[in-house]
């Protein structure tokens, strides 16, 4: 197949396009993945952060709000009292004081007073009354410093607050309130900036080292919790071990690939986890990738239709001089070109009027030098020929005599 120049041309500078685009759409997605990886981490691990930050925030007021109900000096001293001489009139006016203090407050389950053998002293929750929680961590760890338990009960877990209750440097017994953790909750599954797959992870490592998580999981109904593959649960393991770390590629409980980021909540020694699906976070890459090859054809049909234009605009110089060259061939030595582009190719259709000049002037003397040689061989010839002819005479007029001769 023959190409012709102006497709030769057409043909180069498309291609030429073409390379640059490829080049510059890898550049600018490869920059862009970079842009997106880094937006995404920043987020995650902002996300995670702030929900640390709220849940310690939110622990630290439960406690100050324990600290404000067994702080109240009629209550300590109640107390001391019934330490001293047990009796159900210190009983009922330490029952009437917390519940008094748990009245205003909606996410109080219960307020209760457990006396240093173990057993509760006094309770909003009746029914709590006498049992002993002597072996409760909550109950052990209350008597040297407040802090905050989850303890399921029902399959469902609450939020445990215990403290000591001090009077003159002297432990009178463990204040405990039990909280309905819905506000917490509410903290925990709020997906703000997490997209469709987003969610954040709260859990806690109990005695037997099992990953318990406190909130039922976003896509628990839809698949098998895994979380105790050694893989899986890295980023918890990662976050219950107080680590932040960030995990750009990562299985969750889905065995989805997630990109994920860990932290840790000192206060109930919780790990937090905030993560999203790889496929969604990168999924507006593949949406400028479709774009980017969308714009990248458009723009090649244009460029083929601009550079074939070019071409043709290009290329029609060299067309007048082909066509001027058959004209030549032809014989039509008066033919001329009429270039008018102010470059090379005007250049080269002036040396090539200047030749066809010159090619005309040499053929017209040719043909002059023809014309005259022609004469002067016609004169030769007639020449010749009238000396042919008396040759012809003087031999007939021989024969004749010869004729005569033998006649006689």
């Amino acid at each position: 197949m023959k190409f012709t120049l102006k497709s030769k041309i057409a043909l180069a500078s498309v291609v030429q396009f073409l390379i640059t685009m490829i080049i510059v759409s890898i550049i600018l997605i490869f920059s862009v993945i970079q842009i997106v990886e880094k937006d995404v981490k920043n987020n995650l691990i902002s996300v995670s952060q702030s929900r640390a930050n709220h849940i310690e925030t939110y622990f630290q007021q439960n406690v100050e709000r324990l600290k404000l109900v067994t702080s109240r000096t009629k209550l300590r001293n109640t107390l001391y009292n019934y330490n001293l001489s047990p009796n159900s009139g210190d009983v009922a006016i330490l029952t009437s004081i917390l519940k008094d203090a748990a009245e205003p407050i909606d996410e109080f389950e219960s307020i209760c007073i457990i006396g240093l053998d173990g057993a509760v002293v006094a309770s909003t929750n009746i029914s709590e009354c006498g049992v002993n929680y002597q072996e409760k961590e909550y109950f052990v760890n209350g008597k040297e410093k407040a802090s905050v338990y989850f303890i399921e009960d029902q399959g469902r877990f609450k939020l445990f607050v215990s403290g000591p209750m001090m009077l003159d440097n002297k432990l009178l017994g463990v204040g405990v309130t039990v909280i309905n953790i819905d506000t917490l909750e509410n903290i925990i599954v709020d997906r703000t900036g997490l997209g469709k797959t987003g969610e954040v992870l709260v859990a806690y490592k109990s005695s037997d080292n099992a990953i318990n998580f406190l909130f039922k999981l976003r896509f628990e109904e839809q698949i098998d919790i895994l979380v105790k593959n050694e893989e899986t649960a890295l980023p918890m393991k990662e976050a219950l071990k107080g680590n932040k770390k960030f995990f750009n590629n990562a299985p969750d409980y889905r065995n989805e690939q997630v990109i994920a980021a860990s932290n840790y909540i000192e206060t109930g020694q919780l790990g937090i986890v905030s993560k999203i699906d790889r496929s969604e976070a990168f999924n507006s890459i593949k949406l400028l990738s479709i774009i980017f090859g969308l714009l990248i054809l458009s723009f090649t049909f244009l460029y083929i239709a601009i550079s074939y234009m070019l071409a043709r605009i290009i290329a029609r110089p060299i067309n007048v001089l082909q066509h001027a060259f058959q004209k030549i061939k032809k014989g039509k030595l008066k033919h001329r070109i009429e270039i008018n582009t102010n470059d090379e190719f005007e250049d080269l259709a002036h040396g090539f009027n200047a030749m066809a000049m010159a090619l005309k002037e040499s053929h017209e003397n040719i043909e002059q030098r023809v014309v005259k040689r022609t004469e002067q061989l016609n004169q030769s010839n007639k020449k010749m020929i009238g000396r042919e002819l008396k040759m012809i005479e003087l031999k007939k007029q021989i024969e004749k005599n010869k004729n005569k001769k033998n006649s006689l």
